[in-house]
């Protein structure tokens, strides 16, 4: 990369060690774009502001995330399987704090939340590269129409966050968007 930026370690979970402005622009452009979506469909529920704030901070790493994620600079930090799979296991975490929010909607939210990273860890063993992309966007897609035919009530702000958390993980990360072979494996 010629324009690379040296990223500081606290944030090379985002961003990798280098990364380039458009990526860094469009990572954070899009998560804020989401954060402004999801404050205008939260203002009428009358939640408590701390769940508003859980599901501002999940709006910006879901969206965040969408977007680093096929990021070359992100691909390379996550080329070792140790770090892919450790990352992907942590994604427990934000449909437990969906659960938190919206405790009526649990069992809905646990079903498409292990469909999702049940699919990216079917895309990440996929050895071929670019038959991950076919993979990821299949799974990600059936994910997506399953989750607007349910005949479930969804809160605008579930579903947008549902629908970012089904492109973040099989399409966005499990892909490997970038072929590394020739770049070393950063352990």
């Amino acid at each position: 990369m010629d324009d690379s930026i040296k990223i500081p370690t606290f944030l090379h979970e985002i961003h990798g060690k280098k990364s380039n402005w458009l990526d860094i622009l469009t990572t954070h452009g899009l998560a804020l774009l989401t954060i402004a979506v999801v404050s205008f469909q939260l203002k009428d529920l009358g939640l408590p502001s701390w769940k508003e704030w859980v599901l501002i901070a999940l709006a910006y790493d879901l969206a965040g995330g969408v977007v680093a994620n096929m990021s070359y600079s992100r691909q390379q930090f996550y080329l070792s399987t140790k770090r892919r799979i450790i990352f992907l296991s942590l994604h427990f975490l934000q449909p437990l704090f969906l659960c938190w929010v919206f405790p009526e909607e649990a069992i809905a939210i646990g079903t498409f939340s292990g469909y999702t990273v049940f699919s990216a860890f079917i895309v990440n063993a996929v050895s071929d590269f670019q038959n991950q992309r076919i993979m990821g966007i299949l799974l990600s897609l059936i994910g997506i129409i399953a989750l607007c035919s349910v005949p479930v009530k969804w809160e605008e702000s579930l579903l947008l966050l549902l629908t970012l958390f089904l492109l973040k993980l099989p399409f966005s990360f499990a892909v490997r968007w970038h072929n590394h072979k020739t770049d070393e494996v950063l352990e």
